[in-house]
């Protein structure tokens, strides 16, 4: 019994061993057609790869030239028209400038005028007030211009006229009226 044993276990394996033989065989024939396959189709991937990334790169070299050419002449003409700007700006404000110094110049000539004239009739009228008395007389017939000068003053006498060419201060002593003649 131990024989039939043996030989069914001996034919078992050996069936096993055939099996195992064919399947390993079949399955490197199996993997050795997989990787051909696969590297047939890592070939033609990788070659029709290449074919889209150099006309990717072509076109998107040309597409860069185009964008910058364009953004050349762009940057071109907006230079081009921000120079005529500050050319008429800075022309028109150089007139502007000139125009308003002309003007500030000749305010200040008629303000430094006025104040001048000012400041004399200031200094006038205080030489004026300084006098211990002042006494206007208005004339109205005057023609003539007299001026009377008396030792020690005692009183000051303005004569204003309006036929006047001239203004008469005249200095007396003790004198009680002014004579015009």
């Amino acid at each position: 019994m131990s024989n039939w044993f043996d030989l069914l276990i001996y034919r078992i394996s050996y069936w096993f061993d055939i099996l195992m033989y064919k399947m390993s065989y079949w399955l490197g024939v199996l993997l050795y057609k997989m990787s051909y396959w696969f590297d047939i189709l890592m070939y033609k991937m990788s070659y029709w790869f290449d074919i889209l990334m150099y006309k990717m790169s072509y076109w998107f070299d040309i597409l860069m030239y185009k964008m910058s050419y364009w953004l050349g002449v762009l940057l071109y003409k907006m230079s081009y028209w921000f120079d005529i700007l500050m050319y008429k700006m800075s022309y028109w404000f150089d007139i502007l400038m000139y125009k308003m110094s002309y003007w500030f110049d000749i305010l200040m000539y008629k303000m430094s005028y006025w104040l001048g004239v000012l400041l004399y009739k200031m200094s006038y009228w205080l030489g004026v007030l300084m006098y211990k008395e002042v006494i206007l007389v208005w004339c109205s017939d005057v023609h003539d211009v007299i001026l009377v000068r008396c030792i020690a003053v005692q009183h000051n006498i303005l004569v204003w006229c309006t036929d006047v060419q001239d203004v008469i201060l005249v200095r007396c002593v003790a004198v009680q009226d002014v004579i015009l003649v």
